[in-house]
């Protein structure tokens, strides 16, 4: 009687390339010291340590990605953009069609009429004259324009491996279009030049100051992820709307610029622990 091994029946982890030798030694250690001394001090150090170093690899493998494809995209743009469009899904055949979509997705967007919840917390009395001309002040930093500052650092919290766009560019990208260090032999200094940083922000301060966002920003790929039962029936699907990588920059600014304001002048209520930084669900255990 054959026996089917145990390499077979298990799937084989994906090979990661960005891991080398220093990543699989100081995982070794990782366990070996775990297994000694758990939750100790020591172990507690050297995971951290081990998992900076991953990051560092991957952000490191991810910008030699973004360097290659910017390169082959100056040599050969339309090779580049045939290999960055997302394969076809195999769908069952009566779903391989738009229109059989059509109906579901309608249902969908549209949904039954939803009843106004009542409110559970008393309604705050309006502000008086005082009150509000001590907030106008501050909001007037709402309306600046962007620096190029504020877009790398909303470039800097862009989420890597994400699914791209309709336009079919990933967000890594916008995050690692850096031309290469230029050293000083006097000062013995690297300077970091973003390429696209000046053209993200004017296009960023277009929108603000105009109110309105390119047309492609407000298209999303769509895409029905299957979760269980008839792959044939289309209620079995969750639709996955993908925006562009510069549509999640721009939101993602405009938030970060919002989050300072409401946190620095204590706007928000006290009772509200979702969507904010250092808090969450256990911030309130005594709300039933």
């Amino acid at each position: 009687m054959l026996q089917r091994s145990s390499s077979a029946a298990q799937p084989q982890p994906a090979a990661k390339p960005f891991r080398d030798r220093q990543c699989d030694h100081l995982k070794r250690q990782v366990r070996r010291l775990w297994r000694q001394a758990p939750h100790s001090l020591e172990a507690r150090a050297l995971a951290r340590e081990y998992h900076n170093l991953v990051r560092r690899k991957l952000r490191q493998h991810h910008q030699r990605k973004a360097e290659r494809l910017l390169s082959r995209l100056r040599d050969n743009s339309r090779h580049v953009f045939r290999q960055l469009r997302p394969a076809s899904s195999s769908f069952p055949e009566p779903l391989q069609s738009v229109d059989a979509w059509q109906a579901y997705l309608d249902n969908v967007a549209d949904g039954p009429a939803a009843t106004p919840p009542t409110p559970v917390c008393p309604v705050l009395p309006p502000l008086t004259t005082a009150q509000r001309s001590s907030l106008v002040q501050p909001a007037q930093q709402l309306n600046r324009q962007f620096t190029q500052q504020e877009v790398l650092e909303a470039c800097g919290r862009l989420h890597n491996g994400r699914a791209p766009g309709l336009m079919g560019y990933p967000a890594e990208m916008l995050r690692y279009a850096v031309m290469e260090e230029e050293s000083h032999e006097e000062s013995a200094s690297r300077t970091r030049h973003y390429v696209l940083a000046p053209a993200m922000t004017s296009m960023m301060n277009r929108a603000f100051i105009t109110g309105t966002v390119p047309a492609a920003w407000n298209v999303g790929l769509l895409s029905p992820v299957y979760k269980r039962g008839d792959r044939t029936d289309t209620a079995n699907y969750r639709p996955i709307a993908v925006g562009e990588p510069l549509a999640r920059l721009y939101a993602n600014a405009l938030n970060q610029r919002l989050l300072k304001y409401t946190e620095g002048e204590r706007i928000r209520s006290p009772t509200q622990a979702g969507f904010r930084p250092n808090m969450g669900p256990c911030a309130h255990p005594q709300l039933g």
